[in-house]
């Protein structure tokens, strides 16, 4: 059977459920705050990486990116069914390391299309990042490779909240390069994969933890008040 990947969604596809999306998110958040949007580029491919703690996070980074058409690495499970049908028209595809996938993907960057990815592998709700797996490593050197400029951009994301007063908070880091002496470096290293994949880590849990605080801090403020 092929592995071959295919690009199911189209400008139409993804206009009519960006707007249920955003309809989804007003109805079950009442605030949805976002800081570092700025940090998100208006063109060109990037790599999005994102903790993963609730089934909303792929609805909340739709609407972080604002709407454009991206590509997003799902677990094979969530591409079955109806479910599977929606969101391969959004862009989802499935997260493989065969070469097919790794083609596909070196496509839609030479597009200029964003690839969105969640590099722990599965959703976690203890508050904690867990340990990457090597994905994003092997795209930023996939893409060295190929003489594309591919800015990695951070995103980290916590709810707070109950039923009636629920927050998403997502906060977007500057984007992440590889570095001259990384990108001479070739991706069958493993030295190399492991020390990228730990640097994304790393930096992604920071972020967390800088966003958890900010929403703790925001939460007594708001109670005391």
């Amino acid at each position: 059977m092929s592995n071959h990947v295919v690009d199911r969604k189209n400008i139409f596809t993804c206009g009519f459920w960006n707007i249920v999306n955003e309809i989804i998110l007003k109805s079950y958040f009442r605030r949805f705050a976002l800081d570092g949007s700025e940090n998100i580029p208006k063109s060109g491919p990037y790599l999005l990486i994102a903790n993963h703690v609730s089934r909303f996070d792929g609805l909340v980074l739709m609407k972080t990116i604002k709407g454009r058409p991206a590509n997003y690495m799902s677990h094979k499970s969530e591409l079955r069914g109806y479910q599977g049908f929606v969101l391969r028209s959004v862009g989802a595809f499935e997260a493989n390391r065969n070469p097919e996938t790794m083609a596909f993907m070196k496509e839609q960057l030479l597009k200029g299309q964003p690839i969105v990815m969640f590099p722990e592998g599965g959703i976690f709700v203890d508050g904690v990042v867990h340990p990457f797996k090597s994905g994003a490593a092997r795209i930023m050197l996939m893409a060295a490779e190929c003489g594309i400029d591919l800015p990695v951009i951070p995103v980290a994301i916590t709810y707070s909240g109950s039923k009636g007063n629920r927050v998403a908070a997502v906060i977007v880091s500057e984007p992440i390069r590889l570095s001259a002496r990384q990108t001479a470096k070739s991706e069958q290293k493993p030295h190399c994969i492991n020390q990228l994949t730990q640097e994304l880590h790393t930096h992604l849990s920071r972020q967390k933890e800088l966003l958890q605080l900010t929403v703790n801090r925001t939460e007594r403020t708001t109670k005391v008040g």
